[in-house]
């Protein structure tokens, strides 16, 4: 699983958590008529990150977009983050990234302009 992030697509958000030996990163879309939530987390066990030695658990959620506004939808997201701040998830002074926009080519490349960002070129298929 992974968060793959189209330039048409619909978005509602992105956010990420730097934490202390891990990190927690989740994206809000719309698709297929479903508000769709795709999470996980992080932890480190090595300082490169494509060894693929770091630890990655993956969720995901969906559900009707004629069940729950969209605000609604960011908001519960965006609640459950604060709440992992308050809990003390980041390391103090931190703050969350975090970006509203529905616009697909503008959330790409703010995310992948984004200094915690680990990106390679070429396809997921050519790569060793």
């Amino acid at each position: 699983m992974t968060i793959e992030i189209h330039p048409d697509g619909y978005y509602v958000g992105l956010w990420y958590l730097a934490g202390r030996g891990e990190d927690f990163l989740a994206c809000a879309e719309k698709r297929d008529e479903q508000w769709l939530l795709t999470y996980r987390f992080r932890y480190y066990n090595s300082a490169d990150p494509w060894d693929g030695k770091d630890e990655k658990n993956w969720y995901r959620a969906a559900r009707p977009v004629s069940e729950m506004p969209e605000e609604r939808f960011r908001d519960s997201v965006t609640m459950t983050v604060d709440l992992m701040v308050l809990a003390g998830y980041m390391a103090p002074g931190k703050k969350p990234w975090v970006r509203y926009t529905r616009d697909g080519a503008q959330l790409r490349d703010e995310f992948f302009s984004a200094p915690f960002v680990h990106k390679r070129e070429g396809r997921l298929d050519e790569r060793e």
